[in-house]
Parts: structure tokens; C-alpha cells; sequence
């Protein structure tokens, strides 16, 4: 009986090793559902917390865009008025009126000229100012002027005169007062 026991006792060993095995290995199954479950979770979590991210970086750009533009406003003052007289005046343009729209940070000048070249001349003057954008020639209209009216003058305004040595002279005194419209946006505005 000896080796009956011995196989006995080996048995019952391997038995409580094999039953513990299986035990443990369902132990072990359990634990690795739970850390499938778990990732499952954390890759949820993490997706949710990757876009509310994203969100707050495109709230943070937009922030630091209106500061920005912000820091580059240009106000209507009377030093943008005096740019835009003295403008004027350099390319014998008149300013007859200039309104401000809040709303959009734009100027526009309206004014009187005697060459559609001053106005021109005027627009480019507007467009060289660094504080100036979005210029935009809104276009003109003519007509005769009055003080030509007022004057009895023979000759017909098309007809060429000669100069003192005989050649055609074309190029006579306009006839004509231009009306002219300009609008810009001053920098910055929202």
C-alpha cells in the first residue's frame, strides 16, 4: 500500500494544483475583462477630454485674433480727418462731406475736383496710408461747371485754339466739376 498511498497523495497534489490552477486563471480572466473594460473607458474619456481640448485651443485662438485686432485699431479721430483733408489737398481734391460707420470702422469722402485725374491721384494718396484698408473708388459724375456758366465765353468748349506758334492746343481748362466718392475701412475694425 505504499505506492497506492504515494499515488494517492500525488494525486490528491496534483489535483489541488490543477483546481488551484483553474482558480487562479479565472482569476486571471476576470482581472483582464476588467482592464479590457477599463481601457474602453479611458479611450472614451480621453477622446472626450482630446475634443473639449480642441474646443478650448480654438476658443484661445479666436481670443488672442480679437486681441490682436485689438491692439491694432485705428479709432476716427481728427487726425485721420487731417490725414484725409491734407490728402485731399495735395491732389486739388475738395471734401465735401465724410461720414463714419461704427459698425464696420469705415470712412467715406465725398468731394468736388476738376480733373478725374486729381481724383486719381487722390485715390492712390488714401491707399499709400498703412492705417487705410480696403480702399475702394466708388466712382464720379460731372458736370458743367458753374462759373463757366457765368462767363460769356465765345468759343465752344470742344473747338481746339492755337497757340502763338501755330500748333493745336488741346489740352483747355475743364468745363466740368467732378463729384467723386471714396470709402476704406480704417484698420483693426471689427
Amino acid at each position: 500500500m505504499p505506492i497506492a498511498g504515494i499515488v494517492f497523495v500525488v494525486l490528491v497534489a496534483s489535483g489541488t494544483a490543477l483546481y488551484a490552477r483553474l482558480a487562479t486563471q479565472s482569476e486571471l480572466n476576470d482581472v483582464n475583462r476588467q482592464i479590457g473594460k477599463t481601457k474602453g473607458a479611458l479611450s472614451v474619456a480621453d477622446k472626450e477630454s482630446y475634443e473639449e481640448t480642441k474646443t478650448l485651443i480654438s476658443d484661445n485662438q479666436k481670443i488672442t485674433k480679437f486681441n490682436k485686432s485689438l491692439d491694432d485699431y485705428v479709432p476716427f479721430t481728427q487726425k485721420i480727418g487731417d490725414d484725409l483733408y491734407n490728402r485731399a489737398e495735395k491732389s486739388d481734391c475738395q471734401i465735401t462731406q465724410m461720414t463714419f460707420s461704427k459698425d464696420n470702422n469705415a470712412v467715406t469722402v465725398q468731394g468736388t475736383t476738376i480733373s478725374a485725374l486729381n481724383v486719381n491721384e487722390y485715390v492712390d494718396e488714401i491707399s499709400k496710408n498703412t492705417h487705410y484698408d480696403k480702399v475702394t473708388f466708388n466712382g464720379y459724375t460731372s458736370d458743367k461747371s458753374q462759373e463757366d456758366t457765368t462767363q460769356q465765353n465765345t468759343t465752344d468748349q470742344n473747338a481746339t485754339e492755337e497757340d502763338t506758334t501755330g500748333n493745336q492746343n488741346t489740352t483747355q481748362p475743364s468745363n466740368y466739376t467732378y463729384h467723386y466718392s471714396v470709402s476704406f475701412q480704417l484698420k483693426g475694425g471689427m
